[in-house]
């Protein structure tokens, strides 16, 4: 399962993040995209790791050891974004980037928890857009359009943030 998990999660993100086309906000809502998509067609593929890392946390057993790897390296990738952002100023630098990436898989797990625990009362892709709205007001140096709070398609969001 935790293989199945590498090819539908961590191989698409790392394709997104870190050979993805577009600014580094537009990579990021890419990032919390495909994580509500997979949340909402294969639940379990981000559920799993979730679970995964609590159950065979210090134990030293291959389970932790392949999530515990797949946490760093999106955490990895999610920094260099966060890096590249901060480098071009679209990103606030008071923060260090490895600890925005830390809150970015922070939120999203919870999101995905919270997602899973109120079905049906939570709408998903609310959820989401929340989240990224929320994300984004706080990682930019300026406000951001509330127009680029959707998970519009990623050509119109990084037209958006052109246009500022």
């Amino acid at each position: 399962l935790l293989r199945r998990v590498q090819t539908r999660v961590i191989d698409p993100l790392v394709e997104r993040l870190q050979g993805g086309e577009g600014s580094p906000s537009v990579r990021i809502r890419d990032f919390l995209h495909q994580q509500a998509r997979l949340a909402n067609e294969e639940p379990a593929m981000l559920l799993l790791p979730i679970m995964a890392s609590i159950e065979f946390s210090g134990t030293g057993e291959l389970p932790e050891k392949r999530v515990r790897w797949g946490y760093q390296r999106t955490a990895e990738l999610l920094t260099q974004v966060l890096a590249e952002g901060q480098a071009d100023g679209t990103f606030r630098t008071d923060i260090p980037a490895r600890q925005q990436a830390s809150l970015i898989l922070a939120l999203n797990d919870g999101v995905m928890l919270e997602w899973w625990r109120s079905e049906p009362r939570v709408v998903g892709g609310d959820v989401v857009n929340s989240l990224y709205a929320v994300l984004m007001s706080g990682i930019h140096t300026v406000s951001v359009n509330p127009d680029l709070m959707e998970l519009a398609p990623a050509r119109s969001i990084e037209k958006k943030l052109e246009e500022q």
